[in-house]
């Protein structure tokens, strides 16, 4: 924007004004052009000054942006805050409110397993109780069992003494009313158990009768000798069959030089019978077959006024013959 004086003096010239005041008016153009240059210079320093001022209030915008941004940042974590702490109230009142009946589970779920323990404590003392009583009764069985059971020993030789518990003596087999029976051409598999079970079934009663032992023979068959009560018929048993096999019996009296008979011409005279001093000897053979031909040969025999008794010799090997002079 010109200065008002350069604006008069461009009016006049355009009215046709004389030619001094031009040269004057031009002269002092002149001159205005040099005054306008302090004007310019005051412009560009308040434009200056103007944006200083601008920056200052766009800082101080900034700033104050700044803290409006922060106090909002503020207000919001506080309302967070308020929120959390209400939603905390929130879940705390129904927490508070369902103690009583948390509590009231609680006491009902002990009573539960206060009468849980009750019962399996029940039926561990009732189970306590039936396997007491299945031992009481199993003991009471074995009390009979071994009531029942006999133990049967031989004195001298021909006599059979049967015990039961307690060492009581159930019945006695004397000598001069006992006789001896073999039985043969048993199976080379026989226990002693088996020849009972035979003898039993045959309707003689344990107590008359008792296994001796069983012996081997040279056919790979096996001989049984058994002690039995005279009155028992046992050759009624000729024809018994045993494992596809027929059994053959031997009946034999006490003449054998020891035991206990009855008298044939007093049956109240009762005669005892034992061994005399005697030599055993011991003779090994080759071969069982051998030592068996030799007990055949001098068993009963007579050598020195003395019956000689000779059997295989089981105890030590098969091809032994133990005698005894």
């Amino acid at each position: 924007m010109l200065p008002r004086f350069s604006a008069q003096m461009f009016e006049q010239k355009k009215r046709g004004a004389p030619g001094k005041r031009s040269r004057r008016c031009g002269g002092s153009s002149k001159r205005l052009k040099k005054r306008d240059r302090p004007c310019r210079q005051t412009c560009e320093g308040n434009k200056k000054l103007s944006q200083r001022k601008q920056g200052a209030l766009d800082r101080l915008r900034k700033t104050k942006m700044a803290e409006l941004a922060k106090d909002e940042a503020a207000v919001v974590m506080q309302h967070t805050v308020l929120d959390s702490t209400a939603e905390d109230e929130r879940r705390a009142r129904p927490a508070g409110q369902a103690a009583p009946q948390v509590q009231q589970a609680q006491e009902e779920a002990c009573r539960v397993m206060q009468e849980l323990r009750r019962i399996r404590k029940a039926q561990q003392e009732e189970d306590k109780r039936a396997q007491q009583a299945e031992q009481e009764a199993r003991m009471v069985e074995l009390a009979k069992e071994e009531a029942a059971v006999t133990v049967q020993h031989i004195v001298l030789d021909f006599t059979v003494v049967t015990f039961s518990a307690g060492l009581a003596i159930e019945s006695v087999l004397s000598g001069f009313e006992s006789c001896r029976v073999t039985v043969k051409n048993l199976p080379a598999d026989t226990t002693i158990k088996d020849v009972h079970r035979l003898v039993s079934w045959q309707g003689i009663e344990p107590e008359h009768f008792y296994i001796a032992g069983l012996r081997g023979t040279s056919s790979a068959k096996q001989e049984a000798d058994l002690i039995s009560h005279n009155f028992l018929r046992m050759d009624t048993m000729m024809h018994i069959l045993f494992r596809g096999e027929q059994l053959k019996f031997e009946i034999l009296d006490h003449g054998r030089g020891d035991g206990m008979s009855a008298s044939t011409l007093d049956p109240n005279v009762l005669t005892l019978t034992w061994r005399g001093p005697s030599a055993p000897f011991l003779v090994t053979y080759e071969s069982v077959a051998e030592a068996e031909a030799k007990v055949r040969a001098l068993d009963r025999k007579v050598f020195l006024g003395k019956r000689v008794k000779a059997e295989v010799n089981r105890q030590q090997n098969l091809f032994s013959v133990g005698a005894e002079v």
